[in-house]
């Protein structure tokens, strides 16, 4: 028989996620009950049931666990998030205790990360910086958190593996709770249970090994068995202190449910009481600057000493329960109050509620396969800084290199609809990229923030019947996609926030173009130089129309027609575009092309197609055709071949 859960164990927020009933409620309930016997929900048993095991030390090194499956299905009804944010751009989510998100940059977007395979009992994480961070995987609690066991997970690539530390001294008694890193090498975990003083363990090893410190009783209270006791809410570290907030009531029905704070100045070997603090939903910005956001808002710049009332819009939600409130520095800070979270940056005066994460279905990235693609084959470039180009392979293999495709690395891909694959990809450095994949029945789009370890799955504009072409995006918010269309002139769509919704304008008809003509014209190739966009646009009759837009791609204004050039026209700069075909035939614009003159280069090719060329910056491109790639390091001069990654030639 699985052991049972203490009463409000299972409502009770790990310093993040809200309760679902009030804390004075819950600790009123349990000084009634001492010894409780409460039958736990079918669904509460089975989760227990499976984390029954006690974790044991590894005998022969860290266990590393494989990424598992993502969150599997978008969210319904949250239950609360946990918040860390190590530095002013990332912040990381647990939501549900089930679904873990990261943003780089203020939660302005949310990517899914992996959990660990084994994530316990309601977990809790903390993270120090965009990749390295800890999971605190509580077992199933015997009653009255007499004896819970817990797991120690560790991290160091945002998720995509996870270590099993040893934990030495990490003790079976009481509930693990909350987990805080100050860094890399000092953490933090709490432990309750219905009758003794809390403990707080500390680390200085990076959660190698852990000591236990008693968290001693402030004046006026007393430690009693059947519930009078104290549960640390929150840790934070700043300035050299370390703070924690811990709350409780007594066995006197007249006694208010009260919370204090403590501090250590010894790195968490000792605890000493500090002050009685109004409010739960006290955060801690600076050692000396605290803000109360409810029920009032104030503020403190003494260190509690004195608080003040602070002029702010920020409203709480009293519905929504405990709030979970973290600041890195001076001006960023979130709260979390059921299903919103909120944002500010400027020391909390003004607050705007963000996205929460896990709106969108998260997918898995399947392994890399190792089998080699025949040439020829075809291969989509993306080469978005001098160093980094990615190369789509057969529609089937992605690969990166940082060398200039002296070397290259092979990264997953989302699995793709039945007879569907993957048809272009664009990348704005080696960890952020957007990825189409279309079938004859559904078009897809995704995009990856880790170097396309993981995907996520994003709007797109398309019907299910039409393949988009065209995708590029020009940094980590704008991004275009092209349409084709018959009789009318192509379309383009735009988005600015990085593909979570996209909007749709029309590319002006160029000279001769008659509408219900049963022409069709589509976007080719678009690229961004600073303030100005340019975009090339095919018809089938084979001439190239070059578009300019100055306005982030709002708008777009026809300037100009490359007759007879097929499509390999390159833009290098602005004004500088060229042509590479046979030796002795490639052709060069340095006026944006208004005019075409001869150009020395010796690239060559077996194959009478031209080739794709893509350049980043005005020196390095590469020309791809049938699956060979060729590079240039003197803006288009001279060429040399180089290998396609993930191919063999027969024979």
């Amino acid at each position: 028989m699985a052991a049972e859960e203490p009463a409000g164990y299972r409502d009770r927020p790990r310093g993040a996620l809200a309760e679902s009933q009030p804390r004075s409620a819950w600790l009123a309930a349990l000084a009634v009950v001492v010894v409780p016997l409460l039958t736990a929900t079918a669904v509460a048993a089975l989760v227990m049931s499976r984390h029954t095991r006690a974790p044991g030390l590894v005998a022969s090194g860290a266990r590393t666990t494989p990424t598992p499956a993502l969150t599997p299905s978008p969210r319904s009804q949250a239950s609360g998030v946990q918040l860390s944010a190590p530095s002013a751009s990332t912040v990381w989510a647990l939501v549900d205790y089930a679904g873990l998100y990261r943003s780089v940059d203020r939660g302005d977007h949310w990517e899914g990360r992996a959990m660990p395979a084994d994530f316990g009992v309601r977990p809790a994480i903390s993270f120090v910086s965009e990749s390295e961070g800890w999971l605190l995987a509580p077992g199933s609690p015997a009653t009255q958190c007499q004896a819970a066991p817990a797991l120690v997970m560790h991290t160091t690539d945002a998720g995509a593996t996870w270590e099993q530390l040893p934990a030495s001294g990490l003790g079976t008694a009481q509930c693990k709770e909350l987990i805080y890193f100050a860094d890399a090498r000092h953490g933090f975990i709490s432990a309750w249970d219905a009758n003794h003083q809390p403990t707080v363990y500390q680390s200085a090893d990076g959660g190698l090994t852990w000591h236990p410190s008693k968290l001693p009783d402030p004046p006026n209270f007393v430690t009693k068995t059947g519930g009078f006791m104290l549960r640390v809410a929150w840790i934070k570290s700043t300035g050299g202190t370390v703070f924690l907030e811990a709350e409780g009531t007594q066995d006197d029905a007249t006694w208010p449910h009260r919370h204090y704070m403590f501090m250590s100045v010894d790195g968490g070997t000792t605890w000493m009481w500090k002050q009685k603090v109004a409010s739960q939903d006290t955060v801690i910005v600076t050692e000396s600057r605290w803000l109360q956001l409810a029920p009032d808002v104030e503020e403190t710049v003494n260190g509690g000493q004195q608080f003040h009332p602070f002029e702010s819009d920020f409203t709480a939600d009293t519905t929504a329960g405990a709030m979970n409130a973290v600041f890195t520095g001076t001006d960023v800070g979130y709260v979390a109050a059921g299903d919103a979270v909120k944002r500010t940056v400027d020391g909390g005066a003004h607050w705007a509620r963000i996205r929460t994460p896990g709106g969108a279905v998260v997918i898995p990235s399947p392994n890399p396969s190792p089998s080699p693609v025949v040439l020829p084959t075809s291969v989509n470039l993306s080469a978005p800084t001098p160093e980094v180009v990615w190369a789509l392979v057969a529609g089937s293999r992605l690969f990166v290199s940082t060398d200039r495709g002296q070397t290259w690395q092979e990264r997953a891909l989302p699995r793709t609809p039945a007879a569907g694959a993957a048809s272009e990809v664009s990348f704005v450095d080696s960890l952020h990229g957007w990825l189409a994949t279309c079938s004859s029945t559904t078009t897809l789009l995704w995009r990856t923030a880790d170097g396309a370890h993981s995907w996520q799955g994003i709007a797109s504009p398309f019907p299910p019947d039409q393949c988009l072409t065209g995708l590029l995006f020009v940094d980590r918010s704008h991004g275009f996609l092209g349409a084709r269309y018959q009789g009318s002139g192509p379309t383009i769509f735009r988005t600015v926030d990085g593909g979570d919704s996209w909007s749709a304008t029309r590319f002006p008809g160029p000279p001769g173009f008659k509408v219900g003509s049963g022409h069709s014209f589509r976007m080719v190739t678009l690229k961004g130089f600073g303030s100005v966009e340019l975009a090339l646009a095919t018809s089938d009759a084979g001439a190239l129309y070059a578009y300019r837009s100055t306005d982030a791609g709002a708008t777009w204004t026809y300037f100009v027609t490359i007759p007879g050039l097929g499509k390999s026209v390159a833009f290098v700069t602005a004004t500088r575009w060229i042509q590479v075909i046979a030796p002795g035939q490639s052709r060069e614009s340095s006026d944006a092309g208004m005019s075409w003159h001869a150009y020395a280069s010796d690239y060559s090719q077996a194959a009478p197609i031209p080739p794709v060329v893509v350049f980043a910056g005005p020196s390095v491109g590469y020309a791809t055709v049938r699956g060979g790639i060729k590079r240039t390091l003197d803006g288009g001069r001279h060429w040399s071949e180089i290998s396609t990654p993930g191919t063999w030639q027969p024979g």
